[in-house]
């Protein structure tokens, strides 16, 4: 008898990321595109959510604040501090 188990995939970050902009930037939705790349409808919604947030209300890359011991630094979330 074969194994039906489904091994799960890794996507990476800038993979996340690009799938997410196939939703924010073309306005289509996520089913629409989910079914397109091949993922979960649960998945590609939580990549454009985690998208969203760091892009802010603007659409812009938000900034955040990071505590490094006592000295405080602003960085954009996508590019290194």
């Amino acid at each position: 008898m074969g194994s039906s188990v489904k091994q799960r995939r890794k996507f990476t970050a800038d993979y996340r990321r690009e799938a997410a902009h196939l939703v924010i930037d073309t306005g289509r939705s996520i089913a629409a595109v989910a079914v397109e790349i091949n993922v979960s409808e649960q998945s590609l919604g939580k990549w454009v959510r985690a998208e969203k947030a760091v892009l802010g209300p603007a659409g812009e890359p938000a900034l955040v604040e990071r505590v490094s011991g006592r000295s405080w630094s602003v960085c954009v979330r996508r590019m290194p501090c």
